[in-house]
């Protein structure tokens, strides 16, 4: 497992919001980087393994679609089915499900 960051303005401040809107109290939340290709979480950097392969999994579909598309298709994607319905979500879910 690679090195997890500490997010910086505005992402520790989306991760923020996240934590606090959408889950439960005690879990961990993590996103990528789109700039820098990296996985951050707010905190302490440390995280499961599954988070971690889930945020890999993202990292792959930046490389795969480019930064500029992704971003667009995440957050329409995130308006048009929600945010546990995202295909990129329900895709990164799936990855980190047979993570071992």
């Amino acid at each position: 497992m690679k090195k997890v960051y500490r997010a910086y303005f505005p992402f520790n401040l989306i991760l923020w919001i996240f934590y606090k809107t959408m889950c439960k109290k005690g879990s961990k939340v993590a996103m990528i980087d789109p700039f820098k290709l990296r996985v951050m979480t707010i905190g302490e950097p440390y995280i499961s393994k599954r988070l971690y392969i889930h945020e890999v999994c993202h990292i792959e579909q930046v490389k795969k679609e480019g930064r500029f598309k992704f971003i667009c298709k995440y957050l329409w994607y995130n308006i048009r089915y929600g945010y546990h319905s995202n295909p990129y979500e329900v895709s990164a879910r799936r990855a980190a499900l047979y993570a071992k």
